[in-house]
């Protein structure tokens, strides 16, 4: 027995697809027509319907309050925490200018244990920016800062530094000044800060390799290195002792482009001997057996991308041939072939 045919039929609210009527098996359609109802509208409370368009509107924006120092912005300001006691954090995308943060309670403050030896940065900073970080997302907040906290935002055009202070450090302004120096970096030279604060308590740590190097000398040196924005001390090697310069990390280089070799002998060109003509006439005639230069060269892949390599170059250029490069006796080479080069603790030979 042959089965009945099965009839189709037009929706008739149906929106047309691409030009074709949509049809359905009559039963389908039925079951269909039943079960198109109207579905209930969940209730938002009115509350939760204020806060949701609160957010979402584009002229709607948090505000933090902002703090009244009693230092004007445009004042010059010297750091006097080295920056090996600062947090990187990021680099400005604008300015490509590095961004650190410093958490400063009122033990770090009082213990001033950041006078340990290091170099403070020698830049002219101002404020930028001094507020409240806030307590909530509905009364405004400064993201990466603890709630009810306050921070101050310096700038130079070295480096941007976020001072953050917790709660229990009511008066900002004193402490700030308790951090750093109220005026320029060539009011700052003049001072007595790093002589006092600095180099005295520490000098016979800095100097060990150098005993019969005197007080004065040792500030003359001292004081060479933070103009030139060096970590300065000593070192003995070989039965020599060596006023050692420790320079900050070079520009980083593609690892596609310039190999591990290329990127030492650059390094030496363009970075250690120029310093070694320029520091030589300070160390010339006192007990120094030569100066020794330390820094790290970055390294990245621009291509594949990945963490960026550091390699450690340590470089000893003892005085007697300083003197006869200096003089144009020798060539960057001899002197070089003179020297010790140290990759990553190991002695290398470096092609000028």
């Amino acid at each position: 027995m042959r089965s009945a045919p099965v009839r189709l039929m037009a929706l008739p609210n149906a929106a047309p697809r691409s030009g074709r009527a949509c049809y359905c098996v009559t039963m389908l359609c039925r079951r269909s027509r039943r079960a198109h109802r109207s579905a209930p509208i969940p209730r938002i409370s009115t509350g939760l319907l204020f806060a949701i368009l609160l957010l979402s509107s584009s002229r709607f924006a948090f505000a933090v309050k902002s703090l009244k120092l009693d230092i004007p912005k445009d004042q010059a300001i010297v750091i006097l925490v080295p920056p090996d006691q600062w947090a990187a954090k990021e680099t400005s995308w604008t300015a490509g200018i590095p961004i650190s943060v410093l958490r400063a309670d009122r033990n770090f403050i009082k213990s001033r244990r950041w006078e340990n030896g290091s170099l403070p940065l020698l830049a002219d900073f101002h404020i930028e920016k001094a507020h409240d970080c806030g307590s909530g997302v509905m009364s405004g907040r400064i993201p990466g800062c603890p709630p009810n906290w306050k921070e101050i935002e310096l700038r130079s055009v070295k480096a941007w530094l976020k001072i953050r202070f917790p709660p229990e450090v009511s008066d900002i302004s004193t402490s700030l000044k308790e951090l750093a120096f109220i005026g320029s970096v060539a009011q700052f030279e003049n001072d007595n800060y790093l002589h006092d604060k600095v180099l005295l308590p520490n000098q016979e740590k800095l100097f060990a390799a150098l005993p019969q190097l005197g007080l004065d000398d040792r500030y003359e040196l001292f004081k060479m290195g933070v103009i030139r924005g060096f970590d300065m001390a000593s070192e003995s090697f070989k039965g020599l002792g060596y006023l050692k310069i420790g320079i900050p990390a070079s520009a980083t280089f593609n690892t596609i482009r310039v190999s591990q070799d290329q990127r030492v002998s650059q390094v030496i060109r363009e970075v250690i001997l120029p310093e070694a003509k320029v520091l030589l006439p300070y160390a010339d005639g006192k007990p120094v057996g030569g100066l020794a230069f330390h820094l790290s060269i970055p390294a990245y892949n621009f291509v594949t991308g990945g963490e960026a390599k550091f390699d450690d170059l340590l470089v000893y250029l003892p005085n007697n041939e300083l003197k006869r490069f200096l003089t144009s006796d020798i060539t960057s080479q001899k002197l070089i072939d003179a020297s010790f080069v140290l990759l990553n603790n190991d002695r290398v030979e470096a092609k000028l």
